[in-house]
């Protein structure tokens, strides 16, 4: 912010913060901020302030854009798609008829059991292109 309003810039920049809350004992939570974000807040709102009050009167300083949104991310919407190997059986993988398997090899108890994988796909859904690594 210092930068842009020195060269009348408009840089943009983002600032991540993780969910950290603040111990009672901490300086930052004495004075009274519940998490890490909220004292980041609270110092993008005083620089912008500062900076205003430092650049009055000079050119452009009215357009100077000081301020900010906050951004949270919430859950994913998406359903969980990973399963356990015994969660789901072959055949009920096969009846959906994907356009690729992809297996580990190292997930297999045997090859004759990797084997009959392979061919319960030919069976059930021909165009399935079955790969393993």
């Amino acid at each position: 912010m210092k930068l842009n309003s020195a060269k009348g810039g408009s840089r943009p920049f983002i600032l991540v913060q993780l969910p950290e809350i603040c111990g009672d004992e901490s300086a930052p939570g004495r004075a009274a901020f519940k998490s890490i974000a909220g004292l980041g807040k609270e110092r993008t709102c005083r620089a912008a302030k500062k900076i205003k009050q430092e650049r009055a009167g000079k050119f452009g300083i009215e357009k100077l854009d000081v301020g900010f949104s906050i951004l949270k991310i919430d859950r994913s919407n998406r359903k969980e798609v990973c399963y356990t190997p015994d969660a789901v059986s072959q055949d009920l993988l096969a009846k959906r008829e994907p356009l690729r398997a992809v297996f580990r090899d190292a997930g297999f108890a045997s090859d004759s059991v990797k084997i009959n994988v392979e061919q319960i796909f030919k069976l059930m859904s021909p165009s399935t292109a079955v790969n393993t690594i």
